[in-house]
């Protein structure tokens, strides 16, 4: 019995490490596409910055009305991208996406040390 659960808690340990391995390329792949997303935001910031300049130069005061209003939702867009949270998994421990409609929240799990259970802690 005591090697059945040896054997077992090692097959946790390693669902774990591999949840673990998962999760944190999922997170690599979101802070690659949100960098990249900010990237963006920032390039046509500038863009329009130096149309808004152009515009107001020339005499057209509406046209670099509306385009800094638009700026200052990109600014906000960029602001709250910047601003979100971002949740890194602990050692040993491990997000798991619940399957139950409307409940698509995230726990953390870890091994029981005695029996090998998954625990939500």
């Amino acid at each position: 019995i005591v090697d059945d659960m040896e054997r077992k808690i090692k097959k946790q340990h390693e669902r774990l490490e591999h949840d673990e391995r998962y999760m944190r390329a999922e997170q690599e792949k979101a802070d690659e596409e949100r960098n990249s997303r900010l990237e963006e935001l920032n390039k046509e910031i500038d863009e329009m910055l130096e149309k808004m300049a152009e515009a107001g130069s020339v005499g057209n005061v509406d046209e670099a009305q509306e385009m800094m209003a638009q700026v200052e939702t990109m600014r906000q867009e960029r602001e709250s991208i910047k601003s979100a949270k971002v949740e890194e998994p602990a050692r040993k421990v491990f997000l798991v996406k619940q399957n139950v409609p409307f409940i698509n929240e995230m726990k953390h799990m870890e091994v029981c040390p005695i029996c090998g259970a998954f625990l939500v802690v």
